[in-house]
């Protein structure tokens, strides 16, 4: 099982805001059912009370030196970006004449989540810190969000093993062979990935993409 932990940069402009958002996670975790408590008092009784760790922090302008720039406002916060290789256990199907993607076991039960996140506790950790799950404290986010979607498609050996082959030319159903293929029809994006890659795709469909096109251009010829 592969994984790629990366800092996810954070822009100037917004360093502020991540700030106080990441505070307030924090808090969330730590005190939830306190912070709750706080704020259904607040509607019973329509007093206010001291919330201002949901507000960016202001500097006194009465106090020359009370201020930060926008990086030492996250000097002490790492945010950090984790890939990984899930099961690849998917599979497309057609149920009355709709495409339906299933899986063998839900997505988010998979070890690869429960590792990515045993490994951002033990580098927050190793760097003297305290890792703040998101999820724990905002639970819409524990759906599942996919920002590299890869497969459906995937290249196999013959088409009991894969939609398409080396070169992305896919595979006939009705063909002669297991490994008759449609004549100029090709899958070039990242859907032919056979499975996670654990780092970012996009050079990896870049050169299949280009693989492919040379088949295309050279079919009566060895493409390297």
């Amino acid at each position: 099982m592969h994984f790629t932990l990366e800092d996810t940069g954070i822009p100037s402009m917004v360093a502020p805001t991540v700030a106080t958002s990441i505070r307030l996670i924090d808090k969330l975790v730590r005190g939830r059912r306190l912070f709750r408590g706080k704020l259904r008092l607040t509607w019973v009784v329509q007093t206010l009370w001291d919330l201002r760790m949901l507000l960016p922090r202001l500097p006194n302008t009465y106090k020359p030196g009370d201020v930060r720039t926008e990086e030492e406002a996250v000097a002490n916060i790492f945010l950090f970006h984790v890939m990984g290789q899930d099961e690849a256990s998917g599979r497309f199907t057609l149920r009355d004449g709709k495409l339906d993607l299933r899986w063998q076991s839900p997505v988010a039960e998979q070890r690869t989540f429960t590792k990515a996140r045993e490994l951002c506790e033990e580098f927050a950790t190793s760097m003297g810190g305290r890792y703040v799950p998101m999820d724990e404290a905002l639970p819409q986010l524990r759906r599942l969000t996919i920002t590299h979607p890869l497969g459906g498609c995937g290249i196999g050996a013959t088409r009991d093993e894969g939609v398409v082959d080396e070169y992305g030319r896919v595979y006939d159903g009705g063909g002669s062979s297991p490994t008759a293929v449609h004549e100029g029809l090709y899958v070039v994006d990242g859907s032919s990935m056979p499975g996670s890659l654990g780092v970012n795709p996009t050079l990896t469909i870049m050169a299949q993409a280009v693989k492919a096109a040379g088949a295309a251009c050279h079919p009566s010829s060895e493409v390297l």
